[in-house]
């Protein structure tokens, strides 16, 4: 059998394959929705050349300007698409902008600042469980990222000088602070009453008998069903309970009497 040869990596055609064949770092990859996205780095973008005069493509720069607007308002990268089909009509197919065309510009070409927003958004989006992919035309926008946002903007104005805040923002500024670090000893104190519970459990399948445990376990259920029960709205159902207790201790006298 003849023996297999590898490439001879001196001659002209493996240089060639080698120049074609993209590094693996150049690789731009992400998961998204269970999508995965991988695309090169390439010298004309889709979006940024869409108002390239030799295209000849109308409307060219006004869905380039679009594409930015909708990536800040923010909407899902299918709806942007949506958005600017109808207006890519007369376009050749070699020139439409697709939702991952859509994803390359934003990540290799929105301006840093514009895209530090665009991540944050789609961070909150995402703990929230809204598709970045496509929310089905609702925004990405949350409470969480506006909030984020605009402490990040007033404390740049802060740093830059053109605000200075005053006394009753200061104050307020304490007092929330004093919300947060009280919060935060409560959330403490319920752990750390959870952890001694876990103590007390072990404890118990250690020293009770186990033909105890289901009666320990109905004892506790009994007073969880008592708490849970709401209180008497009227001073009749509680004048009636009261009686109906003296009753039953009177009784209970008796007997042992």
């Amino acid at each position: 059998m003849a023996e297999a040869k590898g490439i001879d990596r001196r001659t002209k055609a493996y240089r060639d394959i080698l120049v074609r064949m993209p590094k693996a770092d150049t690789f731009i990859s992400e998961v998204l929705d269970g999508e995965e996205f991988r695309y090169l780095p390439e010298p004309r973008c889709r979006v940024c050349s869409a108002d390239d005069s030799r295209k000849g493509l109308t409307n060219g720069l006004a869905v380039k300007n679009l594409v930015d607007s909708l990536l800040m308002w923010p909407k899902s990268l299918a709806e942007i698409q949506r958005i600017i089909d109808p207006m890519m009509e007369s376009w050749p197919a070699k020139y439409h902008i697709t939702y991952k065309s859509v994803r390359g510009h934003q990540n290799k070409h929105l301006a840093w600042d514009k895209l530090a927003y665009r991540m944050m958004v789609e961070r909150w989006a995402q703990e929230k469980g809204i598709s970045i992919l496509d929310a089905s035309g609702r925004m990405l926008l949350t409470q969480e990222a506006w909030l984020e946002a605009t402490v990040q903007l007033g404390w740049n104005r802060m740093m830059e000088g053109h605000i200075e805040p005053g006394w009753f923002e200061t104050q307020t500024a304490f007092e929330r602070i004093g919300q947060l670090q009280r919060q935060a000893e409560g959330e403490y104190s319920t752990s750390h009453l959870l952890a001694q519970l876990d103590v007390v459990i072990a404890i118990i399948r250690e020293e009770v008998p186990p033909e105890l445990w289901p009666r320990i376990l109905s004892r506790l259920n009994g007073e969880r069903q008592k708490e849970l029960q709401p209180p008497s709205s009227s001073s009749e159902d509680l004048f009636d309970e009261i009686v109906g207790e003296q009753s039953q201790l009177a009784n209970e006298e008796e007997s042992d009497g």
